[in-house]
């Protein structure tokens, strides 16, 4: 997915540098790394980092999941290879909190799911760094973790249509109760187009269109100024990843890690 900026102009360097966003990382044979980076320059790229995980690696500790980091990259044959780095934000107030980490990294992992690689995301790359510098400031992580959920969906074109019928274009507005939301056409639907929509429609109170409308309005500051109950979150919470899932085709991963984490923890 993209939103129509100019395509990277990696294909003419030989050695460039990136501002860059550790979405995630995976081992590769017995001492390096494959890295999932994204930054503000060149969108996402897959890169190799020689020796990380061995001991003495003047790399390694610089490129953790979530570390904003200045790398010096080198073009290689199938990976292009890490050959600098520099730790510039870690967020080690985030990482603190083990579940606090595990939303910064469904935040990462979203990121990962709508992007192309080498396809420059300015506006996106902005979103993600701030969303992370108000998690390691301490705003409630699962607010916030909404809001930006919300965001991206705007951001890849999948803005949920809120404030009238998503297939006939009536008002919803007035509506008390549940109401029906689409996932199919993105958006509430009249009590008339509920009855004939197949598939993929789930009721949701009259609260979570009201949250959804705040957080769709305010953006991250929404997270911070409105004030959801438990109850309220979890709902939240059930309609995005239901949304996402429709998407994207596929579950989220750190999703069903923080389903596991919060059983255990009941």
């Amino acid at each position: 997915m993209t939103s129509g900026r100019p395509p990277s102009t990696l294909a003419q360097s030989t050695l460039y540098r990136a501002d860059a966003i550790v979405l995630r990382h995976r081992d590769l044979g017995e001492a390096d790394r494959v890295l999932t980076l994204f930054t503000a320059e060149h969108g996402k790229l897959r890169v190799s980092v020689r020796g990380a995980r061995r001991p003495k690696s003047r790399l390694g500790g610089h490129l953790e999941p979530l570390t904003r980091a200045s790398v010096q990259i080198a073009r290689g044959r199938t990976l292009d290879v890490v050959t600098q780095a520099q730790a510039v934000e870690v967020f080690h107030t985030a990482r603190a909190n083990f579940l606090t980490l595990l939303h910064g990294l469904h935040m990462a992992e979203l990121v990962d799911r709508f992007t192309q690689e080498q396809e420059p995301q300015e506006e996106l790359f902005s979103l993600l760094l701030e969303a992370l510098r108000r998690l390691d400031g301490g705003h409630r992580a699962d607010s916030l973790a909404r809001a930006f959920e919300i965001q991206v969906l705007s951001w890849a074109g999948f803005q949920p249509v809120l404030d009238r019928c998503a297939s006939c274009d009536a008002d919803v507005n007035g509506s008390r109760g549940q109401q029906a939301f689409s996932a199919q056409l993105g958006g509430l639907l009249c009590s008339s187009c509920a009855s004939r929509q197949p598939g993929w429609t789930r009721q949701i109170p009259r609260g979570t269109v009201r949250d959804l409308q705040a957080l769709q309005r305010e953006g991250l500051d929404g997270a911070a100024s409105l004030s959801m109950n438990e109850d309220s979150l979890a709902e939240l919470e059930a309609l995005l990843r239901w949304y996402l899932r429709y998407i994207l085709e596929v579950p989220l991963d750190t999703a069903a890690i923080l389903d596991r984490v919060r059983a255990a923890s009941s």
